[in-house]
């Protein structure tokens, strides 16, 4: 009678490919005609064998493949031996094993890593889940706390997030595998640390703010502006270009990423206090500067090209108004409101699907003052260009989440794509909104 000891279950990704675009994913539970291990494949298998040569003589090596795109592929591979084999100790032969989806740095796969059937025997009746990789669109961050999508606390990551905290995804390192991203410090999915430095924590924003084609991690924290690499060294730390002092919330303001003059490269806005700036991303430098109130809260912002003349407008709700401004940090537009200002901040989103975009402000009774818990405000000839009709996280950036409110199984980079944060995209040529559904 003969067994199967596993070499690797995991993921293989191909350097140097363009990603492809999402890839279907249909996981259908596999079994070996035999019946001797079963997994979750994520599509119809592909069989291989090769004979290789081992100490106790020739073996058969199988290849169980599923090809996901042009560089990623889900893959177990087997040999078969003996079965008294296969019921010995699984250390020497599965404590060996890497997971693919890190190569040779990846974390060693054990007992642990498997389900392993009613028999007992490593090998035997093996259950793999759906790999990590895969649930982007099955787990909820909150704060330095990871859950599954049944609320099940996975792990906690040794670094605490900021108070008020928005955490984000974001894939770093280029490997095809979102990292956890608190700001001062990002994680992969398996809670090792990326890296982790000395900035305080507090609201991450990520987008591509020099001249090299890897993203920048810009912190905004009680101390001030800080901007990171995807690497974690530190570009600047603590910066107050506004001569807004430390004390409360004042700098702990989440940021926009947009192009706020036109030149083709995003520059970033946030609050300080009684100042709302915009910043070129080098020194930092202002742009401009706006008077407002929000003395109270951690708001932030958001930005729309509502022209089409490649120059976003800022919006900033403060404590009494929510506010457009031009270019030029000039108001366009006030309109009234009351808020503590804690965590909300203006969007803007095709809500009525009429072609045209609509910005969505939300208030609360502040110092005794009522405002509508909601306001909706359109152009009246609806002549402001169309955006896409969602908006589903504080961290928005548009690659995130499909129109349909579908999740991407691979998160395309959003800064090789429009390079924002906190805004949303321009839909030219209008058109009704009728998405696919979900398969």
């Amino acid at each position: 009678m003969r067994a199967r000891t596993f070499a690797l279950v995991g993921l293989v990704a191909g350097l140097g490919v363009a990603a492809a675009a999402d890839p279907v994913v249909d996981y259908t539970l596999y079994a070996t005609a035999d019946g001797r291990y079963k997994v979750l494949f994520p599509g119809p298998v592909k069989t291989e064998t090769s004979q290789i040569k081992t100490p106790t003589g020739d073996r058969t090596l199988t290849f169980e493949s599923v090809k996901l795109s042009e560089r990623v592929t889900f893959m177990v591979t087997y040999i078969d031996v003996a079965d008294d084999v296969a019921k010995g100790p699984p250390g020497p032969r599965l404590d060996k094993v890497r997971d693919g989806n890190k190569g040779a740095d990846g974390k060693l796969i054990s007992e642990a890593d498997a389900t392993v059937g009613p028999e007992k025997y490593p090998a035997r009746d093996i259950v793999v889940g759906k790999p990590t990789t895969f649930l982007r669109n099955r787990v909820v961050l909150a704060g330095n706390r990871l859950f599954d999508h049944n609320g099940v606390l996975l792990f906690v990551t040794p670094q605490v997030a900021g108070n008020w905290s928005a955490s984000a995804f974001a894939d770093l390192d280029g490997d095809m595998d979102l990292e956890i991203v608190l700001g001062h410090a990002a994680y992969h999915h398996d809670n090792s640390p990326l890296w982790v430095t000395a900035v305080q924590p507090g609201y991450p924003s990520i987008a591509n703010l020099d001249a090299d084609p890897e993203p920048e991690v810009l912190i905004t924290n009680l101390n001030g502006l800080s901007l990171l690499n995807h690497d974690g060294s530190i570009i600047y730390q603590d910066q107050r270009p506004t001569g807004d002092g430390i004390g409360f919330t004042t700098w702990l303001r989440p940021s926009t990423v947009h192009d706020f003059d036109g030149d083709g490269k995003s520059e970033y806005a946030t609050s300080s206090a009684n100042n709302y700036t915009t910043y070129k991303p080098q020194g930092p430098a202002i742009l401009w500067q706006a008077a407002v109130s929000d003395q109270s809260g951690i708001a932030a912002g958001t930005a729309f090209d509502f022209l089409g003349d490649g120059v976003a407008e800022a919006m900033y709700a403060d404590e009494q108004f929510m506010f457009i401004f031009d270019g030029a940090g000039k108001v366009l537009l006030q309109i009234p409101r009351t808020s503590g200002t804690l965590s909300e901040y203006p969007i803007v989103a095709d809500i009525d699907n009429d072609g045209s975009a609509e910005i969505v402000v939300v208030s609360c009774m502040f110092m005794g003052v009522p405002s509508p818990t909601v306001q909706v405000i359109r152009d009246k000839m609806d002549r402001w260009i169309q955006a896409r009709r969602i908006w589903n996280q504080h961290t928005y950036h548009v690659t995130n989440v499909r129109e349909d409110g579908t999740i991407p199984k691979f998160e395309a980079p959003s800064w090789k794509q429009l390079n924002t944060f906190r805004t949303n995209s321009q839909i030219e040529g209008g058109g009704l909104c009728k998405p696919p559904i979900p398969q």
